[in-house]
């Protein structure tokens, strides 16, 4: 990796855990109840992303029937994913939920990976890490080897967990195979250039993730409380939202940028693994969460695992 790709990658890291941090702690807030997810944010980075729609209109016309069907499915896992998430936040620390739903969905494709009969493609690197990642992730809900239950992993925060994991491996299938058939040359591969098509892409993800989000049920009460907010909330109300907002799509841009720069992909995963003990840190640092020596053990050994089945 150039030292460009090595700088984008790494900058993309800590913003990935910067706006999860933001976000647990706008959730976790008494006044989260106005908008107990993700929505305001996703909706302020569409609203960012407008404006590509105009630069790129000329090309929107190329766009597939099979691709506009997957930009439908991405948004949906995008939605999935999202509202996942913030419940896991809702009901469980930062510092478990957050390495959780970065682990799974390597768990999740390694499975599939067997069921296909394809597991001589895993090397011995990869192989290596799926049991750290494995081992790790049974470790991280746990502060005290001698208190283990089995309601230190059936609980909703790992069920809001596992689902949005699911939405993970979901929206990541979806986008790769949405990508490659938009680079074909019959369609944007000769007119844009990967980061442009890939950009273009990110906006229509992002509208279609928003309008998903906005056909999911949410309380009365809810929507009470965000009109009373946003009366009396002043400037805050809207802009963090909005910050949040251009970190989530800020996030992806960066990665693109890497992947630019880059002649390995997979480094460039490897390297966004980073961000796993740096949102584990902003957790103790800014969320005051408690975190034991055993959970701490548990997020350096997922992240080389993570590394190891990235490179692997």
């Amino acid at each position: 990796m150039t030292p460009a790709a090595v700088l984008f990658v790494l900058a993309s890291a800590f913003l990935h855990a910067g706006w999860n941090v933001l976000g647990k702690r706008r959730i976790g807030a008494r006044s989260a109840d106005v908008d107990p997810g993700f929505f305001s944010p996703l909706v302020a980075g569409a609203l960012l992303l407008s404006p590509l729609a105009i630069l790129y209109a000329p090309y929107l016309p190329r766009i597939p029937a099979s691709v506009w069907l997957l930009v439908g499915l991405a948004g949906f896992f995008q939605a999935l994913y999202f509202g996942g998430l913030a419940a896991a936040y809702r009901h469980g620390d930062l510092s478990i939920a957050y390495p959780t739903v970065r682990a799974l969905p390597v768990l999740l494709v390694t499975g599939v990976t067997f069921v296909r009969g394809h597991a001589a493609q895993l090397g011995p690197p990869a192989l290596l890490g799926i049991v750290l990642v494995a081992g790790a992730s049974f470790l991280l809900p746990v502060n005290d080897l001698r208190t283990i239950t089995p309601r230190t992993y059936l609980n909703r925060m790992t069920a809001f967990a596992v689902l949005a994991a699911i939405g993970t491996t979901g929206y990541s299938v979806v986008d790769d195979l949405a990508l490659r058939t938009l680079r074909r040359p019959q369609y944007l591969g000769e007119q844009l250039a990967v980061v442009e098509i890939a950009l273009l892409y990110l906006m229509l993800q992002a509208w279609s993730a928003v309008i998903w989000l906005a056909c999911m049920p949410r309380r009365t009460k809810r929507r009470r409380g965000l009109r009373r907010s946003v009366s009396n909330g002043g400037p805050i109300t809207f802009l963090t939202p909005i910050f949040i907002g251009l970190l989530i799509h800020g996030t992806y841009g960066l990665v693109l940028l890497a992947m630019a720069h880059a002649t390995d992909v997979s480094y460039v995963v490897a390297f966004r693994q980073a961000g796993l003990p740096i949102g584990v840190l902003l957790g103790i640092l800014v969320l005051r969460e408690r975190v034991g020596v055993i959970r701490l053990c548990a997020t350096i050994a997922l992240t080389g695992g993570l590394v190891l089945v990235s490179i692997g």
